[in-house]
């Protein structure tokens, strides 16, 4: 939903001017500078997307050991095309807190963004043991298909990503 993107744009960015060394506000800004642009919301793409990498890179200078702040970095590196820093952020917050199912969701795309494809797999699938109910479970079964996909098993990616769709519709 773009207005919720948007909300979440502008309390993050509140949340920066009230504390400007926080680094969670910087890494969730990051994050939907990025959305913006691969979602094709923003009518200056570049911009956005230089938006998101200063972002990112004043977060991980604010916080290099908060899992959370790193799983967020994460997904804005991988959403502006930055892999070896997505992998990297999404390594560390694993060995922070191995118990996150989003951070192993992150990781399960991370992968798959980097060619390795059983073990984005075998992450997505650990984020859905780890919470079985997630709200995000569609983003795990969708990323399990884009990686069969990748492996050119389409037939096993058709029937992934068809239960990410059923799970989530829109």
């Amino acid at each position: 939903d773009p207005q919720t993107k948007t909300e979440g744009l502008r309390l993050a960015e509140q949340a920066m001017v009230l504390d400007p060394t926080y680094a969670l506000p910087k890494a969730l800004a990051a994050w939907c500078y990025a959305q913006r642009v691969t979602y094709m919301r923003t009518s200056d793409p570049a911009a956005d997307r230089a938006k998101a990498l200063q972002l990112a890179r004043e977060a991980a200078s604010l916080d290099s050991n908060d899992p959370l702040v790193l799983t967020v970095l994460s997904a804005a590196y991988n959403l502006v095309g930055q892999f070896d820093l997505g992998l990297t952020a999404i390594e560390k917050a694993l060995t922070l807190d191995p118990n996150s199912a989003w951070a192993w969701l992150r990781s399960g795309w991370s992968n798959t963004y980097m060619r390795r494809h059983d073990t984005a797999i075998e992450h997505f699938q650990r984020a859905m043991r780890l919470s079985p109910l997630d709200p995000m479970r569609f983003s795990a079964l969708v990323g399990i298909g884009a990686a069969y996909f990748a492996k050119g098993e389409c037939d096993e990616a058709a029937q992934w990503i068809e239960k990410g769709l059923r799970d989530r519709p829109d």
